[in-house]
């Protein structure tokens, strides 16, 4: 069928569509006969509901029925390359992950290395400071600097020494790490890979999960209502009337 057959069949449902609207919006139940008036409404848009579903079924059952066929071909074959790349992708995310703990191993190694050369420097360092201060001291005895000169001079050289290890006390000490760390990209002649870490979760204990991330089964609700249920904490259950229309 072509589109210009599918617009006229629109055009003729869309018609009496429009019809069936603004007699419900001009209907007005006050009696029994008005409810009547109102089945014999319902009924039709029933049976228009029913024609317009029949209609499109004409037309799209041979569509899907074609799509649902090509689906089932290639599904196999898709979800065959998606398992070979899921393992592919698994392969070698292990792989990294025991690469990753290895260079941890030794940049950790490494590091405790520097770290004690670092502490070893910083030693001498102060022992060197020291002795400076010790030469300045023997110094002024051998000038005979008496009194308040003396007191001078030696306050002098106590701050100096206190300043230098104020100082020294500053640095931290520092490790680049840039030699341990794996590449986040990986390239082939057909392709590449990129890597990135992102968080993830699993729930371990239920009960401590925050109520803000618990979702409420509101299928499951409606299945033990209508199995006799009523009474559920924090739900308030009520009775509603339902209209069908059969044609």
């Amino acid at each position: 069928m072509t589109k210009t057959q599918i617009d006229d069949k629109l055009v003729v449902v869309q018609k009496g569509s429009k019809d069936l609207i603004e007699r419900v919006n001009d209907l007005t139940i006050k009696d029994e006969h008005g409810v009547k008036m109102a089945t014999e409404l319902l009924a039709e848009i029933t049976k228009q509901l029913k024609t317009l579903e029949e209609t499109r079924l004409f037309f799209t059952k041979p569509l899907n029925d074609q799509l649902t066929s090509i689906n089932a071909r290639f599904r196999p074959i898709k979800e065959f390359l998606q398992k070979a790349q899921s393992l592919g992708k698994l392969k070698v995310v292990n792989f990294r992950k025991v690469q990753e703990e290895k260079l941890e191993a030794e940049r950790k190694k490494e590091e405790d290395r520097k770290r004690k050369e670092w502490e070893k420097d910083q030693e001498k360092l102060r022992k060197q400071r020291e002795k400076e201060a010790e030469k300045e001291r023997k110094r002024l005895e051998k000038e005979g600097l008496k009194g308040k000169a003396k007191k001078e001079e030696l306050q002098r050289i106590e701050d100096e020494q206190k300043a230098k290890e104020e100082e020294a006390s500053r640095e931290e000490f520092s490790f680049d790490d840039t030699d341990f760390k794996q590449q986040k990209s990986v390239h082939s002649d057909n392709g590449s890979l990129k890597m990135r870490k992102q968080w993830n979760f699993k729930v371990v204990e239920p009960q401590q999960v925050p109520k803000k991330y618990l979702v409420i089964d509101e299928k499951l609700i409606r299945a033990d209502i209508r199995a006799g249920v009523r009474n559920i904490k924090g739900i308030d259950i009520f009775e509603e009337e339902i209209v069908g229309v059969s044609v």
